[in-house]
């Protein structure tokens, strides 16, 4: 299931980016996010279970390489139980 699921990534990643790009621009204001809301950004969490996890932990360092934003990434059963400063 697993490689089924890595095979499936560039059509996964397409289908999830190709309607928030128009005009060469990423546009997120069905987010709610508008440029001045990314900007103010300070940190990114990232919580998963299984290989979603461990997706996230690789992606950390993409995140904090590229944005140069702080990540932290969680096991979603354990992140219910913190009380993380937000």
């Amino acid at each position: 299931f697993m490689m089924k699921e890595i095979h499936e990534q560039p059509t996964a990643v397409r289908d999830t980016l190709s309607p928030r790009i128009k005009d060469g621009r990423i546009d997120l204001s069905e987010l709610g996010l508008d440029e001045e809301a990314i900007k103010n950004v300070r940190r990114i969490y990232i919580i998963g279970c299984g290989s979603a996890y461990h997706v996230g932990v690789a992606a950390r360092y993409v995140f904090e390489s590229l944005a140069r934003l702080p990540v932290e990434v969680d096991v979603a059963s354990e992140f219910r139980y913190r009380d993380p400063v937000l």
